[in-house]
């Protein structure tokens, strides 16, 4: 793990390069975050269902060692929480966290984003779970996240996160954080993961067309 002293900064990690953070350190990413100004927005359950809302720390699925994002999403709450913004009028920046491919690839959601880009950190969600209702691989949008994004998290296993670092705007957040590169193994297990949640969706939708 890189380390130094109190205030110091990490060495940059290269754009386009990949990295190893765990849980906590996903809080403390979350905090940096918020320490340059930005309001965080992550899912949050409540009432048995996913909501965005401003977050201080990421919400837990509830469920005993469940992955942090072991859950699929539809577009739906994401527009409904961007609408809600709009009419609000916007605060100085937003960060988003948890962002799929799915989400990120609807037109609502990139006219939004497309506006306030540099207002905006943007922190995906490679898909390893998915839902009945998923068809990301009919739309080529998924399960991993295809562009839109300044950091791409895969949960390899609960609390441990391969972190695809996709603009410089990402790699200077993780200056901030202690991280550790990550080995070969974690991105081919990535690959996996997300590979399998998409033959998954394909195996359904084809039973689908079946009936």
């Amino acid at each position: 793990m890189h380390g130094f002293g109190e205030g110091a900064l990490m060495p940059r990690p290269a754009e386009h390069s990949w990295v190893r953070i765990d849980a906590e350190t996903l809080g403390h990413l979350i905090a940096a975050v918020k320490a340059r100004g930005y309001e965080v927005i992550g899912p949050s359950f409540r009432d048995g269902s996913i909501s965005y809302h401003s977050i201080a720390k990421l919400d837990s699925p509830g469920r005993p060692g469940a992955a942090l994002f072991g859950y699929a999403v539809e577009p739906t709450p994401l527009k409904d929480f961007l609408r809600a913004a709009q009419q609000d009028g916007d605060p100085a920046g937003y960060a988003f966290l948890g962002l799929r491919g799915c989400e990120l690839a609807e037109p609502e959601v990139q006219a939004f984003f497309r506006a306030r880009r540099k207002k905006c950190v943007i922190i995906s969600v490679h898909c390893t779970e998915t839902a009945d209702t998923c068809c990301c691989t009919v739309t080529g949008v998924g399960p991993r996240a295809r562009k839109g994004f300044d950091l791409g998290l895969t949960e390899v296993e609960p609390g441990d996160f391969l972190v695809e670092v996709a603009t410089r705007a990402g790699a200077e957040l993780l200056e901030e954080i202690p991280y550790e590169d990550a080995p070969m193994e974690m991105l081919e297990r990535s690959l996996s993961l997300t590979a399998a949640a998409a033959e998954r969706i394909a195996r359904r939708t084809r039973q689908k067309e079946k009936t």
